[in-house]
């Protein structure tokens, strides 16, 4: 982003409204049986999608989030932290005065092809200047598959991994080669998926 790597933050504004592996699917892949409530799969579920999307950048089902800047990048680039990226629904600004201005989306273009999407200024076009303040900037952008099928299969076998491996292993440390069957498997999982993260 900018030199400072404290001048940005991401939130997620609206989340997926559903999950990238049915309960019924988790269910049987953890062969648990009727003494194992629905609360608690989904909850080893809901844990294993944060830590994979947590790793890897990627969002599982579409959301929406908001990127907040203190400033324009240096380089004039503005990269976003989510993939894939779909839409940029809008950027405003405070302009000099203080108020708040949504720039027209003819100012920027999309390039959302490389892992991280990029939003760069149109020709011609420059950024507005900004008051001199915190969170001046704010770009709420939608990331995500569109469908649970789309999921990239290592993906959703990395959400597999994890919460069969939480389920075993109620412990909060495990040692041995539990522990490193688990990180070998995971993290060749997800490695050709991480986000090509910027300093």
């Amino acid at each position: 982003m900018t030199s400072n790597t404290a001048s940005w933050g991401v939130a997620l504004v609206t989340a997926a409204g559903s999950d990238a592996l049915t309960l019924d699917e988790m269910r049987s892949w953890l062969r648990v049986d009727s003494t194992v409530s629905d609360a608690d799969v989904t909850a080893l579920l809901a844990a294993a999608t944060a830590m994979v999307e947590r790793d890897t950048g990627q969002v599982l089902l579409s959301s929406t989030f908001k990127l907040v800047l203190d400033e324009w990048p240096e380089d004039q680039v503005i990269r976003l932290p989510r993939h894939p990226v779909t839409a940029v629904s809008e950027i405003r600004h405070r302009d000099t005065t203080g108020a708040w201005q949504v720039l027209d989306a003819a100012t920027y273009t999309l390039a959302n092809v490389r892992n991280p999407a990029r939003i760069g200024l149109a020709m011609g076009q420059s950024w507005p200047p900004v008051a001199s303040q915190i969170g001046a900037i704010e770009i709420t952008f939608a990331a995500g598959y569109a469908t649970a099928a789309a999921v990239p299969k290592n993906l959703t076998m990395a959400l597999r991994l994890l919460a069969s491996h939480w389920n075993e292993n109620r412990e909060a440390v495990v040692v041995g080669q539990t522990n490193a069957a688990l990180e070998f498997g995971y993290h060749n999982l997800i490695a050709g998926l991480k986000m090509e993260w910027i300093a």
